[in-house]
């Protein structure tokens, strides 16, 4: 736990320089140098955790640069509407939760017109996401290839003049809509209402001075923001994550025949990515929690969508075939058709797969040992907690596992209940009545304004996420991430990157040689 400290401390230290530096430039007027030294800033607190959420003087640069750099906002009143909706995406990817999230919204509130904007995408949009958006009439905006973080956020500002509310889904580390919303006068209420979407509730993001109100999906998320970010608890408002409102692709037992399963087997399902399973120092591995009951109990099986490697394999050929890990996948139909129990993963949550599971008709068992502001890193969402089962102990756990295997009337019985919380909450007029507020909050919101950031001492949650980190490869060196944005950075700074860049590979070269001689 030492190292644990010892690396928080590091951390901390080189943001401390990055923020000073990236100030001394806003100072001098020097916003291009200014803005994107708050950006590495930003993706260094995001990937290697100081210790904070959210950085007063990062915001104060952003927001200077907005009223600085960008063509003033006009000063008439917001408009009474909320019918344009512009989201905001750093990129749009294929795989995983974050941009399904968005065409879902897009779809279930489908009588607005939609509008997306892509800050830094890399590749091809996602197919479905235009899809979504071509479908309520609105466009999809690539400001990739502009050159300058200014230039794409005074691209933004223009777009977001044709709309009446802006939805941020962006990276912890994109600085370009805190610029594009910032420098607006409080006494105005110029420009579209913002709303930040608090996908990211557990990490660094920048952008709580662009945010008019904060949407969460859940309460352990806003709970941190107010602690630990600054913001204010007037600007918080719930917005539930939109879920498709489907049943079961094909009848149970048939599921389970075409996953190879006997129909009589109980199917317990976890999905999520890869790197939500990877283990820390001082905690179980999921498999340590479910191998147990797997011999304990010989017709349950294990189904994993997600993750892979060897000691996945190993678990299966340890239990005769009842693990099945299948890597990751875009779709969830056949085994949430399957599964009789959801296990959400662990170390790291995934509420948006918890959901899934829990609408066609799943309990849901949770492995939640933390306390305190620890418990960001847990499921928690209201349409789920009356019925969930969490455990803090891996006894506990496994019990309660035992129990759902065991009891096929009460695991149908809580699924059943929870299923009805979850559709209530998260699809259909349910959900619309959810945006709606969020619409209307936002469109009545007094614009925010950089904010002094709480100070806090390093917490349980502090130190599990720089664990986590290290053990998932999340944390780089500065010389990485001043490299990964090397284009938004002026040549100095561009060749200081470079420079660094080299001498990392060399040091990691040395390293590598020296570890393969020592065998």
């Amino acid at each position: 736990m030492e190292d644990v400290r010892r690396s928080l401390r590091r951390h901390e230290r080189t943001f401390e320089r990055l923020c000073t530096v990236a100030g001394s430039r806003a100072a001098a007027g020097r916003w291009r140098a200014a803005v994107a030294l708050a950006q590495v800033a930003s993706d260094y607190a995001y990937h290697d955790h100081p210790g904070r959420f959210a950085d007063e003087r990062l915001e104060r640069i952003l927001d200077g640069a907005g009223a600085a750099m960008l063509a003033p906002w006009a000063t008439t009143e917001r408009r009474a509407t909320t019918d344009r909706v512009l989201h905001v995406l750093t990129e749009g990817y294929a795989l995983g939760g974050h941009t399904r999230l968005v065409w879902r919204w897009i779809a279930a509130d489908a009588g607005r017109r939609h509008s997306v904007a892509l800050t830094r995408q890399r590749g091809e949009a996602p197919a479905a996401l235009g899809e979504a958006v071509a479908a309520t009439g609105g466009a999809v905006h690539d400001l990739s290839s502009i050159d300058g973080l200014l230039a794409r956020a005074g691209r933004l500002r223009t777009l977001a003049r044709d709309v009446d509310v802006v939805v941020l889904h962006v990276h912890p580390f994109d600085v370009v809509p805190a610029i594009a919303f910032g420098g607006r006068r409080a006494d105005a209420r110029c420009g579209p209402a913002v709303v930040h979407f608090n996908h990211a509730d557990h990490v660094f993001w920048v952008g709580t001075s662009a945010a008019d109100v904060v949407a969460d999906i859940r309460g352990s998320g806003r709970d941190l923001a107010v602690a630990r970010r600054g913001t204010e608890p007037r600007r918080h408002v719930r917005l539930p994550i939109p879920i498709p409102a489907a049943d079961r692709a094909i009848e149970r037992s048939a599921a389970k025949r075409a996953l190879g399963i006997p129909a009589d087997a109980v199917v317990l399902l976890t999905a999520a990515s890869p790197s939500k399973y990877v283990g820390v120092p001082g905690a179980p591995h999921f498999l340590e929690l479910v191998l147990p009951v797997l011999e304990k109990e010989p017709d349950a099986v294990l189904v994993a969508c997600g993750p892979t490697g060897p000691a996945w394999a190993a678990a299966g050929e340890r239990t005769g075939g009842r693990v099945q890990a299948a890597g990751p996948t875009t779709d969830l139909a056949l085994p949430i058709a399957a599964a009789d129990v959801y296990l959400d993963s662990y170390p790291f949550a995934s509420l948006t797969s918890s959901l899934e599971g829990a609408s066609v008709g799943n309990p849901v068992l949770s492995f939640a040992p933390q306390d305190g502001d620890g418990l960001v890193m847990a499921v928690d969402d209201d349409a789920l907690d009356r019925h969930l089962l969490r455990a803090r102990t891996v006894d506990e756990y496994q019990s309660l596992l035992i129990e759902l295997v065991e009891d096929e009337r009460g695991r149908q019985e809580r699924g059943a209940a929870t299923a009805w919380e979850v559709l209530a909450q998260h699809t259909g007029d349910g959900w619309r009545g959810w945006v709606e507020d969020v619409y209307e909050a936002a469109r009545r919101a007094d614009p925010a304004r950089p904010r002094a950031v709480p100070a806090a001492g390093p917490s349980e949650l502090d130190e599990l996420l720089v664990s986590w980190n290290a053990a998932t490869g999340m944390d780089v060196p500065l010389a990485s991430v001043l490299w990964r944005h090397r284009d938004d950075l002026p040549p100095l700074h561009r060749a200081i990157a470079l420079v660094l860049q080299v001498a990392s590979k060399a040091a990691r070269s040395v390293k590598n040689r020296t570890k393969g001689g020592s065998r």
